[in-house]
């Protein structure tokens, strides 16, 4: 699933492609893509694009009346294209000029169009960006500290929280900072703080900087080239010492015995 640095590079890209353009309609094939019908979607949507931000792993993209939050889901892909592609795709938003963009090869993803008190609470409603300037030590350990008996992957990917991470940078982030992902908060001391607030920042701009993770494609149809050191590999890219799978909230963490001691051994330093 795409998460900030996937965001980061898919925002950006459509900042230069669609912001001035007019929307024409909006359309949604596949169940659950949008939030209304397509007609009331277009009603609230038509008309020029004014900018497109990032919030957490979503897109919004706003207009004169409301805001397109786009979720890719799983393998979600953004690309240009004609009208008539338009019609097949999982949801799309077709200009004036004929020409469109599609959202395609999506699972769980959505495209939501809210009107601006929805859009605002939407907004409000997820926690600190991790690529702020204001997000320091402090906001990093404010923020996690408000669920002090939480694993840390846990209150790491908890979007009301910290915005845009997810199971793959946690674990990115988490064999950076030498820290296990079952440490609960309450035991993280300023030291272990201080070194996950610096592998956060280097993870992160790293995977930005690199267009995300290969199997992320942009909409100028070219993968991301991140590659990852830890999640889901066989051994650890930091030492070589094999990786051991663990479940957690039903998803799959990878950890490094070795680089990432367990909580009972783990000690700040």
């Amino acid at each position: 699933m795409p998460e900030l640095p996937e965001i980061e590079r898919l925002a950006a890209q459509l900042r230069r492609a669609v912001v001035g353009r007019d929307v024409a309609r909006v359309l949604g094939r596949r169940r659950g893509m949008l939030n209304v019908a397509p007609d009331e979607a277009s009603a609230r949507l038509g008309g020029p694009l004014r900018e497109v931000r990032r919030r957490g792993k979503e897109a919004v993209l706003s207009g004169e009346r409301a805001d397109a939050w786009l979720h890719l889901g799983l393998g979600g892909e953004v690309r240009a294209a004609t009208a008539g592609d338009a019609e097949r795709a999982a949801g799309a938003l077709v200009f004036a000029d004929g020409t469109a963009l599609v959202v395609d090869k999506v699972f769980m993803g959505h495209l939501h169009v809210l009107p601006p008190a929805e859009s605002q609470q939407r907004w409000e409603s997820y926690g600190r960006d991790p690529l702020d300037p204001s997000f320091d030590v402090a906001a990093l350990a404010g923020a996690l500290r408000a669920r002090p008996r939480a694993a840390l992957k846990a209150a790491l990917t908890d979007q009301s929280a910290i915005a845009g991470i997810g199971n793959l940078y946690a674990d990115e982030i988490l064999l950076c900072a030498g820290l296990h992902p079952l440490r609960r908060v309450a035991t993280l001391g300023d030291a272990d703080l201080r070194r996950l607030h610096e592998a956060m920042q280097a993870v992160l701009r790293e995977a930005v900087a690199a267009g995300g993770e290969a199997g992320y494609v942009g909409v100028d149809g070219q993968p991301g080239s991140y590659r990852a050191r830890i999640h889901r590999q066989p051994a650890c890219g930091r030492c070589g010492t094999p990786t051991v799978e663990l479940r957690l909230s039903g998803r799959v963490t990878t950890v490094c015995p070795l680089c990432q001691p367990a909580p009972g051994e783990a000690r700040d330093a």
